[in-house]
């Protein structure tokens, strides 16, 4: 995600409040995943599926894991201010129908009458929303074409097993950065 505005108005907008300095506010802003609905024009690559889980076969040890991840930086960019993540739900009419890896739940058809919804910042605003990871080290000018290449884990963390620890590591070019953010 590349967004001027939403940087503005949710993190720079602490270094001046109503005349006062309160970037103590910021000190954790990058450490805890923020919830909030996004403009379809913030996101600086297009959507990519890093998880599938099966609703009929899913185990709780499936909700740890660690998946490879690539983004596609599709227009020039200053600079990477987070990670979007968000989820697609496919309702199928057969617990032996395969959704296609690629489908998007906004553009899903699905001739047998199955129905999907996504949380993501293409379709309507659910109270889901969609998790803004942002992050802590500017990358510098990204150029289109430009490929983030990645790993995503998602886990319980010690001491709340409602919370969830992500972490992802990316490298672009020859820069490679590792994050952990927080869904309390």
């Amino acid at each position: 995600m590349h967004d001027s505005e939403y940087m503005n108005d949710n993190v720079n907008f602490w270094n001046h409040v109503y005349g006062f300095s309160m970037t103590a506010m910021k000190e954790k802003i990058r450490e805890d995943v923020a919830i909030t609905g996004l403009n379809p024009s913030s996101l600086a690559s297009e959507p990519v599926a890093f998880c599938h889980l099966s609703l009929h076969t899913i185990k709780t040890s499936d909700l740890t894991f660690t998946k490879p991840f690539q983004l596609g930086v599709k227009q020039s960019i200053e600079s990477l201010d987070a990670f979007v993540i968000y989820f697609d739900t496919f309702f199928t009419t057969s617990r032996n129908q395969l959704v296609p890896e690629n489908a998007r739940a906004e553009s899903w058809k699905d001739d047998e009458g199955g129905v999907a919804f996504t949380t993501g910042p293409f379709g309507k605003l659910t109270h889901w929303k969609q998790g803004v990871l942002l992050v802590e080290k500017k990358s510098g000018l990204l150029k289109e074409g430009e490929v983030i290449n990645g790993e995503i884990t998602y886990k319980k963390r010690s001491g709340n097993s409602r919370e969830v620890e992500v972490e992802i590591e990316w490298k672009v070019e020859n820069r490679k950065e590792k994050q952990v953010w927080y869904m309390r």
